[in-house]
């Protein structure tokens, strides 16, 4: 089975460590006595990378694969992804040059901001028996089984072939959606246009024309472990496991005595973490740190974030890309004041502390987080 990653260079691969840190992940891995055998699978930019970042990744046991030509072709057939912008297209089409790499072999899928807890050769054993989404998000996907990779081609094409028209549809097939979030794993999506992988892959489990194994059958035999995708939502599947406790213990996270698989370092955890770091770290202030994926008015508010964050950088000389942040929580301290009640922007401590999915349908998913 094969571990992989995948990812583009815009300008240089020292610039792209700041935001997907994939040689200090490396060396992390190699702390936790792995191996680091993952293949990094660059769709554009393989040529921007410079020797000595090449040297250092391929040092730490990352190999190296330029799927540039295979992106090329794919971006060309399915041009109708431009749309979306590059990041989106771009994350489409991974699965395609995917499979056009490895063909039938397994393979087990991490974006560029998974940071492992447990082992890559670990979560192999583990998880790579079994084909998945976790929770409906393309950052972890299991594939054992190859027919993953063609359904997910030949679903594409019929939404490449007409894009309003297959969301329309796909909107309307949304009903029960409620039960697949909690039951297949599928995820969620708001949009009645499909825009992104993760609204397609939710579509197709939800819908099951892909295939998605029981998660009943993924957690109970992984009993050691918790498993969530969004690090801000780490409890809407584990509402069992309820009072949480959460321990830092040579160098591995638990909650309760479940070790974390890994820590998907996705944007809106990182600005969380940010917004932390200052209230929590700089001014030392005993309060909640809100989620601002819970705010009304959330452009605003992101805005009102950005440009703060331009102010410290200007004016303090701080930094807090993802880099730094990942640096500060995995090497300077935990995150003990982070995930503990009356810090954390929700902290349940029970299964009647959360809402379940007996409710009617909003096209806001946030409303059922908000207090």
């Amino acid at each position: 089975m094969e571990n992989v990653t995948v990812g583009w260079i815009e300008t240089s691969g020292w610039k792209s460590e700041r935001n997907v840190p994939t040689l200090w992940i490396g060396k992390r891995n190699i702390d936790l006595r792995s191996k680091n055998q993952i293949d990094v699978v660059f769709l554009e930019g393989y040529e921007k990378l410079e020797p000595d970042y090449k040297e250092s990744l391929e040092q730490i046991g990352y190999t190296l694969v330029d799927g540039s030509l295979v992106y090329r072709k794919y971006a060309k057939e399915y041009s109708c992804l431009n749309r979306f912008g590059i990041y989106e297209k771009n994350c489409f089409l991974r699965w395609l040059v995917l499979q056009d790499i490895y063909s039938d072999s397994p393979i087990i899928h991490y974006d560029g901001d998974i940071i492992f807890n447990e082992t890559p050769e670990n979560l192999e054993k583990k998880l790579g028996k079994f084909t998945f989404a976790l929770q409906g998000c393309p950052a972890f996907v299991s594939i054992r089984d190859p027919s993953w990779l063609e359904d997910y081609k030949k679903n594409l094409d019929f939404f490449c072939s007409n894009v309003e028209k297959y969301s329309s549809q796909a909107w309307k097939e949304r009903n029960g959606w409620e039960k697949s979030y909690k039951e297949k794993w599928a995820g969620y999506r708001t949009r009645k246009i499909i825009a992104s992988d993760q609204d397609f892959l939710s579509h197709l489990i939800h819908t099951d024309r892909i295939l998605q194994n029981n998660p009943l059958d993924i957690k109970a035999n992984n009993p050691d472990l918790i498993l969530f995708s969004n690090p801000l939502y780490f409890f809407t599947h584990n509402l069992n496991l309820a009072p949480f406790s959460y321990i830092r213990y040579h160098s591995i996270d638990f909650f309760n005595d479940r070790k974390v698989a890994f820590w998907h370092m996705q944007g809106a955890f990182v600005a969380y973490l940010r917004v932390a770091f200052i209230i929590k770290y700089l001014l030392k202030l005993p309060i909640k740190v809100t989620n601002s994926l819970e705010w009304e008015n959330i452009t605003t508010i992101q805005h009102i974030f950005n440009m703060s964050h331009y102010k410290m950088r200007s004016s303090l000389h701080l930094v807090l890309d993802r880099l730094s942040i990942c640096k500060f929580f995995f090497e300077r301290c935990d995150f003990s004041k982070i995930f503990k009640n009356g810090s954390f922007w929700t902290y349940p401590s029970s299964s009647d502390d959360f809402p379940t999915f007996d409710f009617p349908y909003y096209e806001d998913y946030s409303k059922f987080f908000r207090k």
